[in-house]
């Protein structure tokens, strides 16, 4: 996931450039081998560094920034990348059947 991102400096176009491409390019034994770079993008943003010092969320302290807008479209794909994993076909039983 790439924080603090400003698509206007070198450094930002250059990590994701090498970022996107050596994830092909990566051997296959290393621990990053099959590690994945989200399309969503936190940008650099005032109002992500403030809300802390309140004891707040950005949702909480300003949910219509560009911090609250980028964490929001990181959530959803997170989501839709969650709903295509394979689930697990050995479930336990609920914690409250276990007892019975």
């Amino acid at each position: 996931m790439l924080c603090l991102y400003e698509s206007g400096t070198r450094l930002a176009r250059k990590w994701e450039t090498t970022s996107t491409s050596s994830s092909t390019q990566r051997e296959r034994r290393s621990p990053w081998s099959e590690a994945r770079t989200f399309r969503a993008r936190i940008r650099r943003n005032i109002r992500l560094a403030e809300a802390p010092s309140f004891g707040q969320s950005i949702f909480q302290y300003a949910p219509d920034s560009n911090g609250a807008e980028d964490y929001v479209q990181l959530a959803e794909e997170v989501l839709a990348r969650a709903r295509s994993w394979k689930a697990p076909t050995d479930n336990p039983a609920p914690l409250g059947d276990r007892d019975r």
